[in-house]
C-alpha cells in the first residue's frame, strides 16, 4: 500500500527552510516511495529551489511530487497517513479542524548537537483540547536523535567528485566556473550579513598562496563591494586584490551547489542546509548560525563543535575561528592560523562525517517511526 504524507513549509530565512524541505520530500518519494503533498507559503522563493515551478500555480507536480499553494490546503477533503509540519510551522486552522485522529502528526524540529536533543526526541503533547497528538521528531548527530537527512547515493557522488584530482577541472565546468584553480585554495562562501566578510577577504588577500573564492548571488555581496570598492557587483564578474581572487556566481541549484561543496576546500556555511552539505561534502568548513535572542545561536555552535571535534588536536583553533566568524570578535588573523593547519581539519572533517554516515539516515528513521505509531494505533 502506499505510503502517502503531507509536509508544511513556511518560507523562513530565504531558503534555509524550503530546502530541506525540498531534500525531505524528494527523499521520501525516491527512496521510501512516499506520496507527497508539499505545502509551501511562498512559492516565488520556492521557485529559486524548486527547478521548474511556476510560482503562479496553485498545484503542480515536479519530481513527482505535488507542491501546493499554502491556503489550497483548506480545500482538501483526503488526509494522508501522516502529517510532517516543518520547524513548527502550525497547521492551517481549516486543515487541523478536519484532519482524523489516526492521522500520525509530527514536528520535525531543527538541527542541534545540543544534549537536550535526545531527551525530546520523539516525546508528544496534546494539541489545545482537541484530540490530536503531535510528535516531536529532532534531528540529531547521535542515534537517539531522528539522524541527518542524507541519500543513499550521496557519498557515492562525494568520492566521484572530490577525491580525484582529475575531475576537479570537469566538476568545475558542469558547474559553470571557471578553471582557474590550479594550485589554488578554493573556497565557497555562503553566510548572513553579520559575518565579517571584509576582515576574511583582507586575510586572504595577504595570503602566502593564491586564494579563489566562490560566491554565489547571496547578502554578501555588500561586503564585497566594499572590500573592493565597487559600486555594484556583477554575475560571472571575477575581482582581484593581491592573492586573493573572487568570482560571483549565479544562484545555484541544489544540485551544482553540492558539487561546489565538494570540490572546495574550505566552504563557509550558514543556517541547517548548507551545514549538513557541508558535512557530506567531507571537506572542512566553517559554520555561521542563525542569531538567536540571548546568544542562544553560540550555545548550539559550541554544543556541535564540542561533539563534532572532540577527537581533533585542532579543536581550540577550530573553535576560535567559528566563534570569531558568528560574533565578529577576536583577532582575524585566526584565518590564516585556520589555513596552516587545513591538512590536519581536513582528515578531522573527513574522519567525523564518515563516522556519520554510519548511522541511519533522518528520512528512513522518520518513516520508520511513522510506521511503527501507525501500527501501535491499530
Amino acid at each position: 500500500m502506499t505510503k502517502r504524507f503531507d509536509v508544511f513549509c513556511k518560507v523562513v530565512d530565504n531558503f534555509g527552510d524550503i530546502g530541506i524541505c525540498w531534500r525531505l520530500a524528494k527523499q521520501l518519494q525516491a527512496e521510501h516511495r512516499v506520496d507527497v503533498r508539499l505545502f509551501v507559503d511562498d512559492l516565488q522563493v520556492a521557485s529559486r529551489i524548486i527547478p521548474n515551478l511556476d510560482a503562479s500555480n496553485m498545484s503542480q507536480i515536479i519530481d513527482k511530487i505535488r507542491i501546493v499553494r499554502w491556503n489550497v490546503a483548506t480545500r482538501f477533503s483526503d488526509y494522508p497517513d501522516a502529517v510532517i509540519e516543518a520547524f513548527g510551522c502550525e497547521l492551517p486552522q481549516a486543515y487541523m479542524a478536519h484532519m482524523p485522529a489516526e492521522t500520525v502528526w509530527v514536528n520535525l524540529e531543527y538541527l542541534s548537537a545540543e544534549p537536550w536533543v535526545e531527551g525530546f526526541h520523539g516525546q508528544h503533547s496534546n494539541f489545545g483540547a482537541t484530540q490530536h497528538r503531535r510528535y516531536f521528531f529532532y534531528p540529531g548527530f547521535t542515534e537517539k536523535t531522528g539522524g541527518l537527512l542524507r541519500e543513499n547515493n550521496l557519498l557515492n557522488l562525494s568520492l566521484l567528485s572530490s577525491r580525484s584530482v582529475s575531475l576537479v577541472p570537469l566538476a568545475l565546468q558542469g558547474i559553470g566556473l571557471a578553471n582557474d584553480t590550479r594550485e589554488a585554495l578554493i573556497l565557497s562562501l555562503f553566510c548572513y550579513p553579520h559575518a565579517p566578510v571584509g576582515e576574511l577577504l583582507r586575510q586572504l588577500s595577504q595570503a602566502p598562496w593564491k586564494c579563489v573564492v566562490y560566491i554565489s548571488a547571496s547578502i554578501s555581496f555588500p561586503a564585497v563591494q566594499s572590500f573592493f570598492g565597487l559600486e555594484k557587483i556583477d554575475i560571472g564578474a571575477k575581482y582581484i586584490k593581491g592573492s586573493l581572487v573572487v568570482i560571483i556566481l549565479p544562484f545555484l541549484s541544489q544540485d551544482d551547489y553540492d558539487a561546489l561543496l565538494r570540490i572546495c576546500d574550505l566552504n563557509f556555511v550558514r543556517g541547517e542546509d548548507s551545514w549538513i552539505r557541508a558535512i557530506w561534502a567531507e571537506k572542512p568548513f566553517i559554520w555561521q548560525p542563525y542569531r538567536q535572542d540571548e546568544d542562544a545561536h553560540l550555545d548550539k555552535l559550541n554544543a556541535f563543535l564540542e561533539l563534532f571535534y572532540a577527537d581533533s588536536r585542532q579543536k581550540q583553533l577550530i573553535r576560535k575561528a567559528h566563534e570569531y566568524w558568528a560574533t565578529g570578535q577576536g583577532d582575524a588573523s585566526v584565518f590564516g592560523e585556520y589555513l596552516r593547519y587545513l591538512p590536519d581539519i581536513q582528515r578531522d572533517t573527513a574522519r567525523q562525517s564518515a563516522k556519520l554516515a554510519g548511522q541511519v539516515d533522518l528520512v528512513s528513521n522518520l518513516v520508520f517511526f511513522i510506521e511503527n505509531l501507525r501500527e501501535t494505533r491499530v
